[in-house]
């Protein structure tokens, strides 16, 4: 909690009031053990924590999640070409349901595929686990690919509002920049998800794995957010509007410290991480030619230019003979 004590400086907040906001999201304390511990009442603590929450988000977020521009979504691809070996891929995108108690006379709407109540926390994240947009608060019962469709990025993502770069070469023919999600997500030119089925060509398993291998991140990053901050691991017994205050200064707080360590993800660590999720198609039905014709451009390129000497032990396929 070093880093953090060190940010609790420039908000107006006294040392107590900031401490049990401080063991709360760390620990994941519940209000009640808290109300003993300082001797507030649990109401108090948490509007303490929501109270904080809020003031941590509007003095980060313009600095942890700035607006994005061309130039750092440039700057994401090169970053992910050279640390996950995927080019022209600005980020991974993904969603996280954090755990809430029932809100009053909510009925299913909280109610989540795990059986479990929860928001959604969606987010991209960068070559390093960073986060570069997110969206919090909708409830458990809606999809990764609806949630992201009603977002303020997906709205800019399918609009074409978002100021991703012209397409450029690799070798002799142009590829766009696009993001990269799970199955849950619509295929789009500037959104790719893995090839469905199990009856998969070679070169379409290697392109899964090379996918999976770029998408990962964002899980990662999930995990590392989730770890720091132990609040997000257990049943947080908030309103959800307070939840969300909390996941949304978590995510800037995680922006924050990860910046101040100099922390890089282990780029030794490789798996498959392939989804189970059912596949999800776009409200008419089929992907549009262009983003197939995309991914399978893609597909191509991993297994002739950019080829990885261990891909192909890594998609359970026969490598070519001439490697």
């Amino acid at each position: 909690m070093g880093l953090m004590s060190q940010f609790h400086t420039s908000i107006n907040y006294n040392k107590k009031i900031f401490l049990i906001f401080e063991i709360f999201l760390a620990t994941g304390e519940t209000s009640h053990s808290l109300h003993y511990q300082f001797r507030v009442g649990s109401s108090t603590a948490r509007n303490i924590i929501r109270d904080v929450c809020e003031s941590i988000w509007n003095t980060l977020r313009d600095r942890e999640l700035p607006l994005l521009t061309k130039e750092a979504l440039e700057l994401a691809a090169k970053n992910f070409d050279k640390k996950w070996q995927f080019p022209h891929c600005m980020g991974a995108i993904d969603g996280k349901h954090v755990t809430v108690q029932c809100p009053p006379k909510s009925g299913s709407e909280f109610f989540n595929y795990k059986k479990t109540f929860s928001i959604v926390l969606q987010a991209v994240a960068d070559a390093d686990g960073n986060f570069l947009a997110i969206d919090a608060g909708d409830s458990g019962r809606h999809s990764d690919g609806g949630i992201l469709k009603h977002s303020s990025f997906g709205k800019a993502l399918f609009n074409n509002e978002l100021p991703i770069p012209e397409p450029a070469f690799i070798g002799d023919k142009k590829f766009p920049y696009v993001f990269v999600g799970d199955e849950a997500y619509p295929l789009t030119p500037n959104l790719l998800r893995p090839y469905p089925g199990r009856a998969l060509s070679d070169t379409r398993r290697v392109y899964n794995y090379r996918h999976s291998r770029a998408r990962r991140i964002v899980e990662c990053a999930f995990g590392m957010l989730a770890q720091r901050w132990a609040a997000l691991k257990n049943r947080i017994h908030m309103n959800p509007d307070s939840v969300t205050k909390l996941v949304l200064a978590a995510c800037v707080l995680h922006n924050f410290v990860r910046k101040q360590e100099a922390a890089s993800v282990d780029e030794d660590i490789d798996f498959q991480g392939l989804s189970g999720r059912p596949e999800q198609l776009p409200a008419n039905g089929r992907p549009p030619r262009e983003a197939l014709d995309i991914r399978d451009n893609f597909a191509q390129l991993f297994v002739t230019d950019l080829v990885l000497p261990w891909q192909y032990q890594r998609a359970n396929v026969t490598p070519p003979a001439f490697l």
